[in-house]
């Protein structure tokens, strides 16, 4: 299935090949995008979520920002998840490219997000995409422009 997107296809390809990494409740693990997720299906039965988003505030657009930006868009999205009520915690977003020189992104997993409010929140904070995941678990890029 194709997308249209202004994202170049370069880009697109990083975000699929990133790696989603996640500490919860003591516990690490990496999420794949299009590879389902037994940590993150373990998540949802002991939580009763049946939706989650990997989601960051850093670097707008796919572009390189300060660091005091960064920080302060991480802690009003932090504030946006507590408003909303849903489990959340730590990540950050790694890329696998050994030749690339982008930073690891500060980034939360949050249960119970429909995809709708997911990709709300993601244009929120301007971001070209975000992760998100069903009740099957399989993470998945949603395009945001």
């Amino acid at each position: 299935m194709s997308v249209s997107s202004v994202i170049h296809p370069d880009k697109i390809k990083a975000y699929e090949q990133t790696d989603y990494r996640i500490a919860w409740g003591g516990r690490s693990f990496v999420l794949k995008i299009g590879r389902a997720s037994a940590e993150l299906q373990g998540l949802y039965a002991q939580t009763g979520a049946a939706s989650a988003l990997f989601i960051t505030a850093f670097n707008p657009e796919g572009a390189l920002a300060s660091d005091a930006a960064n920080a302060q868009a991480h802690e009003r999205l932090r504030g946006d998840l507590v408003a909303l009520r849903v489990a959340h915690a730590q990540g950050e977003g790694v890329g696998t490219d050994a030749d690339e020189d982008w930073p690891a992104e500060k980034s939360f997993l949050a249960l119970g997000i429909e995809r709708s409010r997911a990709e709300e929140l993601g244009r929120r904070y301007g971001q070209d995409a975000v992760v998100w995941a069903d009740a099957d678990g399989v993470p998945r890029l949603l395009l945001l422009r």
